[in-house]
């Protein structure tokens, strides 16, 4: 199963912004790129794919980056579009052809697939990739992964839990890979907090399996003390469902809180589910994306995908780093140290940066379902180890 950026996106903006930061350079960087002319950058979406949903988001995440290209100031991107099918095998002829017509830096591909391909390609040549992907899996060694990773949102997640003084937190997963990275992503996060794991329990992915399950997953719950309860699942998978019969089962909303890993807001129905009532989910700065989904359609006539910002967010953080270098003749504009400066870049959804294993961490608001709809209860950060800006 193919995992792209979840529905998490991320406008305006003054401009992106970086802090200067000591030259380290990427693995295998040769560090000679001529930063006052135009600089390639290769863009592998898929466009040619013989689905026509992954066509049409290509088209739509091509759109995103060109807006972005436009947008960029101090440096000047020749930005080229490599169409790949959507499969391995063509994302990395396309990061061949991109590479050898001359990109620096390569955006894209879309698909933990591609970008697993394309990776070793881009290393050998000193290239980095700046793929769409939030699997974290494909990360590291060049390769920076800029879609909203579930690690970003446990670990916002679980810091506002303590925040609010619910440190016994449980997770309630479905069966599967996706339901196994969700669990492995919170554990990390309360491992880095002052949080404890109380306990972890799985369901099947059926009605009637989550029908029999709840009472034994409830009943784990109160035994081991936890008082929020973590789950891994979608409004359109089995969510509505496991959190419907732990309630049922006396998992009441005044005793323990319900948390979602996923964007609980992608189902207008599962808003309206009285077992998410009170719940909490994470997303991208809705302020930011608002004006970013404006001025789109103010661009091209429709709204953009939800994966479209991520595409933006790629593209301005290459112009931001091509600025920064061009300002002080430095010829190594993707110098690791640049690439993953803490300060981050404000993108259009909201501040991220690019960390060392090449994951990422996006400023990302809290939600509180209530009465059918989600209300900001802690806003996103607009930059990192700071004040609100």
């Amino acid at each position: 199963m193919r995992r792209m950026a979840s529905r998490f996106f991320w406008p305006i903006i003054a401009g992106l912004f970086l802090v200067a930061c000591e030259n380290i350079a990427l693995p295998g960087s040769s560090g000679n790129v001529d930063v006052s002319g135009a600089v390639v950058v290769g863009l592998l979406l898929p466009t040619a794919a013989e689905n026509p949903q992954d066509a049409q988001l290509g088209a739509a995440l091509a759109s995103a980056a060109r807006m972005a290209q436009n947008d960029v100031t101090g440096a000047d991107i020749d930005l080229r579009i490599y169409p790949t099918a959507g499969d391995s095998s063509s994302a990395a002829a396309a990061a061949r052809q991109a590479i050898a017509d001359g990109a620096k830096a390569l955006v894209g591909p879309l698909f933990a697939s591609e970008a697993a391909a394309v990776g070793p390609l881009a290393r050998a040549a000193a290239v980095p990739v700046l793929s769409l992907s939030n699997n974290t899996s494909v990360a590291g060694g060049g390769v920076y992964v800029l879609g909203v990773t579930y690690a970003s949102v446990a670990d916002r997640l679980v810091g506002f839990s303590v925040a609010r003084g619910l440190r016994n937190i449980g997770i309630v997963y479905q069966d599967g890979v996706d339901g196994a990275a969700g669990r492995a992503a919170i554990e990390a996060a309360i491992a880095k907090s002052s949080a404890s794991l109380a306990a972890a329990a799985s369901y099947p992915l059926t009605v009637d399996g989550i029908g029999a399950a709840s009472g034994g997953i409830a009943a784990q719950m109160k035994s081991t003390g936890a008082n929020a309860v973590f789950f891994t699942d979608t409004p359109t998978g089995g969510l509505g469902f496991v959190t419907a019969g732990l309630r049922a089962a006396g998992l009441g909303a005044s005793a323990y809180q319900f948390i979602g890993l996923t964007r609980w807001d992608a189902s207008t129905d599962a808003l309206a589910q009285p077992s998410l009532g009170g719940g909490w989910f994470a997303l991208p700065d809705p302020a930011l994306t608002s004006q970013f989904e404006s001025r789109y359609l103010a661009a091209y006539g429709e709204a953009p995908h939800d994966l479209s910002g991520v595409a933006y967010d790629a593209v301005a953080a290459v112009g931001a780093m091509l600025s920064a270098a061009r300002l002080i003749d430095d010829h190594d504009p993707f110098a690791l140290a640049r690439i993953t400066d803490p300060a981050g870049f404000a993108g259009v959804n909201g501040v991220f940066r690019l960390l060392a294993d090449g994951s990422n961490e996006r400023g990302l608001a809290v939600m509180q379902v209530s009465a059918g709809a989600a209300t900001i209860v802690d806003p996103a950060p607009r930059r990192f180890g700071g004040p609100e800006s």
